[in-house]
């Protein structure tokens, strides 16, 4: 069985996107034969593999691959983490199925971004105050509590704590649901401000299908979608945001959805300043952020819809380049790469 001893992380300054695109590894100068010790992934596909570098060749990008047993994998997670590792060991690997999946070891991995980014932004307050003005207009001077994945990133006190009305949404919400959904990032202010954030990677936010759902997945097609998330929704009866008629055959589902369970947990928490966020790479970008906001915009009723901001990694580097405190974050994020080239359109 191939596995591999290396514990390194490569950056853009490491790689050589011309030696991977010839089926190489592509870490700069490695000599290593690839196709040598081949490895299954997906048990049906065999891949090129580096054991020197421990990296699984996936045509344009690669992944870290140590082995297949449990503390190979979890090896292989933790070259992608680059910070807070033993708070993500903690409260991660072992409590959620999400972060815990095989792509977190992905060089394109949006969780891992995520995670090493507002962990430590967590660290200072005035970052993520700044970020929630950024967002909703509304400065605050307020503790900001963050929560990936549903849980609490409670650095100081080592706790992960879900998010207090999380399950209750997704009872009310997504009964039967064999995967409810799960947003990637909540800024809360008690009883004050509630921002959700969306956050995507090289990937491009998820269209509506004009498809029925098998049993146990989310509806696809936007009646469905209307029927369940808006018509349905007891949080929203008496304060819906939405304007139904308004809604295209075919909308961003996970947008949407960010929007609903937003609008719904402010409700709960008697929250009158609550925003969703897309946060994209510029890179990466086949949709423009003029699009995308204005197509969501449009399934909100006019007096909300400035509850919808679209961001990008860049400009959230723009915002902390100059912190002192997170001088680490502006160098990741500067070094990332993606596809073996810079994640990231930086100035």
């Amino acid at each position: 069985m191939a596995t591999s001893t290396c514990t390194d992380a490569f950056y853009v300054n490491d790689l050589d996107s011309k030696q991977l695109s010839a089926g190489a590894c592509p870490v700069k100068g490695c000599m290593s034969d690839v196709k040598a010790q081949l490895v299954v992934y997906n048990k049906k596909h065999n891949l090129p593999f580096c054991p020197v570098h421990g990296l699984r060749i996936h045509g344009k990008t690669f992944v870290y691959y140590n082995g297949g047993s449990k503390e190979q994998k979890e090896l292989a997670f933790k070259r992608n983490i680059a910070f807070n590792w033993n708070f993500f060991q903690a409260h991660f690997i072992q409590n959620t199925k999400k972060v815990g999946g095989h792509r977190l070891s992905w060089e394109n991995s949006e969780d891992a971004v995520t995670y090493n980014v507002f962990t430590e932004m967590a660290r200072t307050q005035d970052a993520l105050r700044q970020l929630l003005k950024d967002v909703t207009g509304t400065a605050t001077n307020k503790p900001v509590e963050l929560y990936l994945w549903g849980h609490r990133i409670d650095l100081a006190s080592n706790t992960a704590p879900y998010y207090p009305h999380l399950n209750q949404l997704i009872n009310e919400l997504e009964p039967g649901i064999s995967i409810a959904t799960e947003p990637d990032i909540i800024l809360r202010v008690p009883g004050d401000m509630l921002v959700f954030i969306e956050a995507k990677f090289t990937s491009e936010n998820s269209l509506s299908k004009d498809r029925p759902a098998k049993a146990g997945e989310k509806p696809h097609r936007v009646r469905e979608m209307v029927q369940r998330y808006v018509e349905q929704n007891p949080f929203l009866a008496e304060a819906n945001p939405f304007a139904p008629d308004r809604f295209p055959a075919v909308i961003y589902g996970q947008l949407f959805r960010n929007l609903v369970f937003c609008a719904s947990a402010a409700k709960l928490e008697g929250i009158g300043k609550w925003a969703v966020v897309n946060l994209r790479a510029q890179k990466f970008m086949e949709i423009r952020a003029e699009e995308v906001e204005s197509e969501v915009k449009e399934l909100l009723l006019p007096v909300h819809q400035g509850r919808f901001k679209h961001y990008t990694w860049e400009r959230l580097h723009e915002h902390i380049k100059n912190e002192a405190d997170l001088k680490n974050v502006v160098s990741y994020l500067e070094a990332k790469s993606a596809f073996c080239e810079p994640a990231f359109v930086l100035g």
